[in-house]
């Protein structure tokens, strides 16, 4: 029932207006479904050889957007973008000939292997030789809300180490 905007004009009208905002729980969805998605965003740089990953965010997609573009834009002084994210996907960043060539996703991790493979035409022979994939699972795309409570952020980050290779 809808909450009038002037007084309660009968005794239900004044019941809810008593109740005060409704709070919702961050793990309702847990507790209704048995699940928490995580997020994970991919960023990249034109001039980089390498990828900015951030996996397992609990908080939103956009959050985990966020960090991964500030640590890329802070590693390369701007210009960086969005590869990929999502929800519950998982990511395969391809390179050829340790050339960055592609980035794909899927929600299977088998089936982001895959469709990089077709994509760029890389055989059986050249798979993990000439085609080389560095895939990020999001397998946790059902996160334990135990682990949020004890842990709080279960964000985790892989973003290069050292020199970053530029092209």
């Amino acid at each position: 029932m809808p909450i009038p905007s002037g007084p309660a004009t009968n005794n239900q009208d004044l019941v809810e207006q008593l109740k005060g905002p409704v709070f919702v729980d961050p793990l309702e969805k847990y507790k209704k479904y048995g699940k928490i998605d995580s997020f994970i965003a991919v960023a990249w740089h034109p001039h980089a050889n390498e990828v900015w990953v951030v996996r397992r965010n609990p908080i939103s997609l956009k959050d985990a957007e966020a960090r991964v573009l500030t640590a890329c834009n802070k590693a390369m002084g701007g210009n960086c973008s969005i590869a990929a994210s999502g929800g519950g996907i998982s990511v395969v960043v391809l390179y050829i000939d340790d050339i960055l060539t592609d980035v794909t996703w899927d929600e299977s991790y088998t089936n982001a292997l895959r469709k990089a493979k077709e994509k760029n035409n890389c055989s059986n022979e050249d798979w993990n030789t000439k085609c080389k994939p560095k895939a990020y699972s999001n397998l946790e795309k059902i996160i334990d809300p135990k682990e949020i409570e004890f842990k709080g952020d279960t964000t985790e980050s892989d973003f290069p180490t050292g020199k970053v290779t530029r092209r």
